[in-house]
């Protein structure tokens, strides 16, 4: 049975963002209408939306629940006899009084040139009175339009009346109106109503108002709509690649065609939303690609963000009892904890939080390196009691093999100091690392190579320190080396001086840590020795 009720589910508040899968998508675009929203048709995801929840009076839109009222209640060859009632003002339908047109006609009247008097006609009629004026059937009607409302989980609409002129306690929003459509879009009818381009029946004519499909190519339908209140508003349904988007806008003006326009392109370049594992693989992949495609192809000489990935996509119930999706990658793991919220919020892919999963569980595998040589592990960070280091001062705090911190100015001459303190965490991260997560380079955005942000914000794919930076000396194809390393809440970072100017920073292999400790976390669960067995003649930790 069809969502009736279409699902807004925005992330919960937390301290980092997640991220935004913008594959084929630049920027939302810049449009002139105050409100709008853009909605997958065939899962009611919300994908992208600009304060979508403010009610304020919706105009001719009303007419769309009129309609869904009259197809669920009347029958379409009904007869109906226009009276003196259902002349209001702006009806531009141009109803004669005494005709009796069906309500097949009406519908067409309603939706077509947006006729004030065929709203009131049917109202009037499909309430109860359908030869004789009765301001108490108009009344009713009125009643099961927010009775409708009401079952659709429309939580800021209020109707007063069948047509939307302007009245007080009359009002929507565009995820409610949305919510309406993609409900009406179900009914027997509706779609080929909303669809016509002109209507010729009972003596009368009509025409449709929307443009949009002269405009645009896979126009479904539209409904317009205009009051002082409202502005310009409109509802426009257009089929792109297999399913119909859904855009919904308020408070344009005289661009309204260009700004819905601008958002059906905008929505049709966004993945679709992950209802399987399949398609949140293609979501991950989006998202994979804009920064690790270029390293992998060999056009660039950058470290990887994600790596390559680990694992198929995982589906899993979630708390709420929907569906969440994970992949692991050797640097991370990409998650949709809620394939229904807002795609385009930040919030719709979120990283793990690998890091704290590996320092809390006191995983014994070592925190960078060769992993068959005994190191300083994740275990040995678990219950430290960080001192936060003022700005510019040296980093020289060392990591034994042990898990001893010690005091190694040696390690100054690397010329790493501590950068800003996060007042979250109460941390400071290393200013080698802060240049890391603020930088710039190429990335592709549709389809395109361009230039932007690595991590748009800085911290967006690793969280806030929950380390402080220290140095560590690990092997590395059995040499020994020096290493920066920090751990915030997602991921670690390393910082390798010896190493190559390209790949000085690195985001640790946190992925396949998790991947081995998953698979066998009571073998990596032990206080003391190697993550695992040490090769035959293999150097042991020199200090």
């Amino acid at each position: 049975m069809m969502k009736h009720a279409l699902v807004l589910a925005l992330a919960t508040l937390l301290a980092i963002p997640g991220i935004t899968p913008r594959t084929a998508s630049a920027a939302a675009p810049d449009v002139v209408a105050e409100q709008w929203v853009i909605v997958d048709g065939p899962s009611g995801t919300v994908m992208a939306a600009h304060d979508p929840d403010t009610p304020r009076g919706m105009a001719s839109l009303t007419k769309v629940m009129t309609a869904v009222v009259a197809l669920e209640r009347g029958h379409l060859d009904m007869r109906v006899k226009i009276t003196q009632g259902d002349k209001v003002p702006e009806s531009s339908a141009g109803l004669y009084m005494g005709t009796t047109p069906t309500l097949r006609t009406l519908l067409h009247a309603l939706l077509l040139p947006s006729g004030n008097d065929a709203a009131m006609a049917i109202a009037r009629s499909v309430g109860g009175s359908a030869s004789f004026e009765s301001a108490g059937a108009r009344q009713q009607f009125v009643g099961w339009m927010n009775d409708k409302a009401a079952e659709l989980s429309m939580g800021n609409t209020r109707f007063q009346n069948p047509h939307g002129l302007d009245e007080d306690g009359h009002f929507s929003t565009p995820a409610d109106m949305a919510i309406l459509v993609r409900y009406a879009l179900e009914l027997p009818g509706f779609r080929e109503i909303i669809g016509a381009t002109e209507y010729h029946g009972d003596g009368y004519s009509f025409y449709q108002t929307n443009q949009l499909p002269y405009l645009l190519d896979g126009v479904v339908g539209g409904k317009t709509g205009w009051t002082d209140d409202c502005g310009r508003c409109l509802i426009e349904v257009v089929h792109r690649d297999g399913r119909d988007l859904i855009v919904v806008l308020f408070g344009s003006n005289l661009n309204w065609y260009a700004d819905a326009m601008a958002l059906v392109e905008y929505g049709a370049s966004m993945p679709r939303p992950a209802d399987s594992p399949s398609r949140a693989a293609t979501i991950f992949d989006s998202l994979w690609e804009r920064t690790d495609s270029l390293v992998a192809g060999g056009a660039l000489q950058r470290t990887w963000v994600w790596g390559q990935p680990l694992d198929d996509v995982r589906q899993f119930n979630a708390a709420d009892g929907g569906d969440r999706y994970e992949r692991l990658y050797e640097k991370g793991r990409m998650e949709i904890n809620n394939p229904y919220s807002l795609m385009d919020s930040g919030w719709y892919i979120t990283p793990g939080r690998l890091a704290a999963e590996l320092i809390e569980g006191g995983a014994s595998i070592p925190l960078a390196g060769d992993l068959d040589v005994a190191g300083p592990t994740y275990r040995h960070l678990r219950n430290v009691s960080w001192k936060p280091q003022a700005a510019g001062t040296p980093i020289s705090r060392w990591l034994s093999s042990g898990g001893h911190f010690v005091d190694r100015q040696a390690m100054a001459k690397y010329g790493v100091v501590a950068g800003m303190t996060y007042k979250e965490t109460g941390l400071a991260v290393a200013s080698v690392f802060e240049d890391y997560l603020s930088q710039s380079g190429p990335v592709v955005e549709g389809g395109e190579v361009t230039r932007g942000p690595l991590f748009d914000p800085p911290l967006l794919a690793i969280g806030f320190p929950v380390t402080e930076p220290f140095w560590i000396t690990v092997s590395e194809n059995d040499v020994y080396v020096d290493v920066l390393v920090q751990c915030f809440e997602r991921r670690c970072l390393t910082y390798t001086p010896s190493h190559e100017p390209a790949w000085r920073i690195e985001m640790s292999n946190i992925g396949t840590h998790y991947q081995l400790w998953q698979a066998a976390p009571a073998r990596f669960a032990s206080a003391d020795g190697p993550a695992a067995p040490a090769r035959q003649g293999h150097r042991t930790w020199p200090w």
